[in-house]
């Protein structure tokens, strides 16, 4: 859970930045019109996004 009331402001960088627990998750998911390079997410949860 991120600290964010309005999902669909959120970049793929911000996301990134503020994911820093992701044990036990297979996947992320973000919200449809999220901004930005998803590989970030993906680099920084080490799953798919």
């Amino acid at each position: 859970m991120l600290p964010s009331s309005v999902a669909a402001l959120m970049r793929a960088e911000w996301i990134a930045r503020r994911l820093t627990d992701s044990r036990g998750c297979t996947t992320v998911m973000v919200p449809g019109l999220c901004r930005g390079d998803l590989a970030l997410i993906e680099e920084a949860a080490g799953v798919p996004v």
